[in-house]
This record gives structure tokens, C-alpha cells and sequence, in this order.
């Protein structure tokens, strides 16, 4: 989140931590609202049993938040947040009433760029000391997490424009994918250098690549999501000529796509102007539809979305399978909000 600061044209933000506090089983949608003062609004009508989301340390003060990524396999709660000012930092939660403490903090690739997306490597067997990052001026970089800090192992022009997209592979550790406002869609492989991508599509996205995801599930399957209003599958079998496999018109620009953590069908997607929507594939992810939409209020910006992670705390009654829980926030009218996903089986 951030706020512009009109005299100094400097974005303002904050990181706020949320504790989920479990409901009973409720057999419709249920959704809890977080207003900007950061208490717990009253559950939707009808759903007085769903789940809450709480705050439970103080907000930690920092440039405009772009992005935010836990760390996937520390020890230490940790996540990584992109800033307004160009910088990358590691905070740690240790005891709630200490807040969040910033652990490392590393520049940006340049000095006029801010950082806007970032990844933590997530490959089985890897201990996520891979950081990659993306910044405003189309650069990307790729840290070291080691425990003095930050290492920068690189920092190359990987588009013409605003990089909006650096994801790492969830199979493949030396590779990264990005995406930009110059509509390219690029893999990097560090192995073999940074000079050059090994692929690279600038002919499929009508306008810029806005999020690239990878399958956790399913190797070799990549999503992006664009401002062309389209996600997208990608068949990476063929390294060097990856194929475009299922598109599907989300009716707003796709700044965000996240895979279910369980369910390796579902995707849950923030559409900009058209609220958020939860995609299913189908079992050899040829094919993609719309499975439920969210609405956001009228004006606002659906930008941020994921899954909850630490098992459904609302689960459907019978006739349905549990899509789980997404929390959701959006810009303009600075709502958080959880909701209860009840996907077909």
C-alpha cells in the first residue's frame, strides 16, 4: 500500500500484518471487510460465524509497498517487500507486540527505478536464499539471501519499459521469467548468463505483461496475466518454444495471478477494474474458465490477491469442494477483504 505525498511526489506506505480468526461452518460465500483504520469490520450479512482477519502487530512505516513475498522456508516468519524508493527489504516477526524488524535491505539496479515485484526461489529441495526482483526502470535483479544481508548476484535491463513481473520457476531454480509494459514475455536462465533471454514472446500480449506464475503443481505450465484483459497458459516443455496452450478474457487487466496451493486447477486473479475471479483449468490445462467472480466497490483497483495457506477455515457444506480462503485488498477505497471460495467440483 501507499499514499502519494502531492508536495513531494513521495509514495508513503506501510506494511500491516492480519491474524485469521477461524468461524464455523457456513454454507454460503462469507466476507470480512477491513477498512483503512486497520479494525475488524463486522462479517456480511448472514455470515456472522465466517472468519475474521485481525491485526495483530502495529503497521512497520517504509516507502510504498509494490509487492509483498514470504520467505518460503524460514525459520522466522519473513517476507520481502518491494518499495517505492527503489529498495528491496527482508522483515522478520519475532514476538507480535515487537512488530516487524527489517533484517536486510538492498538498492535497487537503479537509482531512478522503483522495485515492483519480487520472488522468493521455491524449488523442492532449495532453502529460498534466491531472491529476484523487478523495478520500474525495466531492470531486474537477482539476490542472495544470505545471513549478513542482501547479496546482489546481478542486475541487467531485461525490458524496455516498467518490468511489472519477476517470478522464479517452481521446478527449475536457474530459471526466471518477467514480464513488461513492453508486452514481452522473457525467460532468463543464470546458468548460461543474463545477456540475452533464452525465449522471449513480444507478439501474443496486446499490451503489457502485468504477473507470470508458476505452476507448483504442474511442471512446465506458466501463467501470465495481462493488461489486455487476458491469463494465459504456457506450455514450457519446449524451453526454446514454449506454446501459448489456454486464454481466457477476465473483462480487466490481470495485475495479479496466484495457483491454489492445493488444487492445482484453480488460479485466483485480481482484474484491475472488474474485481477478482477464481480460473479453473481443466486436467491437461488446455482449457481455462471463469469459475466465481468477486466484486470490489465501483472505482477501485483490484490489485492484490492470494490464498490462505493454512488450511480452510470456512469449509462449504455438502455439493461442493472447498476452494479455501483468498484475501483480496484493493486501491482507491483501501479494502482488505477475505473470502470464502466455493468452487464446483
Amino acid at each position: 500500500m501507499y499514499k502519494l505525498d502531492e508536495a513531494t511526489q513521495l509514495r508513503h506506505g506501510a506494511v500491516h500484518l492480519f491474524q485469521l480468526q477461524p468461524g464455523s461452518n457456513d454454507s454460503t460465500s462469507a466476507r470480512s471487510s477491513m477498512p483503512p483504520d486497520g479494525t475488524a469490520a463486522d462479517p456480511a450479512a448472514g455470515a456472522s460465524t465466517a472468519a475474521r482477519l485481525v491485526q495483530c502487530t502495529a503497521p512497520r512505516d517504509v516507502p510504498g509497498v509494490f509487492d509483498l513475498r514470504w520467505h518460503p522456508r524460514s525459520a522466522m516468519p519473513r517476507l520481502a517487500a518491494a518499495l517505492a524508493d527503489g529498495t528491496v527489504h527482508v522483515l522478520e516477526l519475532g514476538e507480535p507486540a515487537d512488530g516487524l524488524r527489517a533484517v536486510a535491505a538492498a538498492p535497487g539496479g537503479d537509482a531512478e527505478g522503483m522495485a515492483v515485484s519480487l520472488d522468493f526461489s521455491r524449488c523442492a529441495g532449495t532453502a529460498g536464499d534466491h531472491l529476484a526482483a523487478s523495478y520500474s526502470s525495466g531492470q531486474l535483479q537477482l539476490f542472495q539471501v544470505a545471513p549478513a544481508g542482501l547479496e546482489s548476484l546481478g542486475a541487467w535491463q531485461a525490458h524496455d519499459l516498467e518490468a511489472w513481473a519477476a517470478a522464479t520457476d517452481a521446478w527449475h531454480p536457474s530459471l526466471l521469467h518477467s514480464g513488461g509494459d513492453d508486452a514481452a514475455y522473457r525467460l532468463w536462465d543464470w546458468r548460461v548468463g543474463l545477456d540475452a533471454p533464452v525465449w522471449q514472446d513480444r507478439k501474443t500480449h496486446g499490451a503489457g505483461v502485468c504477473c507470470v506464475a508458476s505452476s507448483p503443481a504442474q511442471e512446465h505450465l506458466a501463467a501470465t496475466g495481462s493488461y489486455d484483459d487476458r491469463l494465459r497458459l504456457w506450455d514450457l516443455r519446449a524451453l526454446h518454444r514454449p506454446l501459448l496452450v489456454a486464454q481466457v478474457n477476465t473483462g480487466g487487466g490481470v495485475w495479479r495471478a496466484k495457483w491454489h496451493p492445493t488444487d492445482p486447477r484453480l488460479l485466483l486473479a485480481a482484474c484491475m477494474y472488474n474485481g477478482f475471479a477464481v480460473l479453473r483449468a481443466d486436467g491437461a490445462a488446455r482449457e481455462l474458465a471463469i469459475e466465481v467472480t468477486y466484486e470490489h466497490d465501483k472505482g477501485s483497483l483490484s490489485y492484490g490477491a492470494d490464498w490462505w495457506r493454512g488450511g480452510s477455515a470456512a469449509p462449504p457444506a455438502g455439493g461442493s469442494t472447498a476452494g479455501g480462503l483468498a484475501a483480496t485488498c484493493s486501491f482507491y477505497d483501501r479494502k482488505l477483504h477475505l473470502w470464502s471460495v466455493h468452487a464446483a467440483v
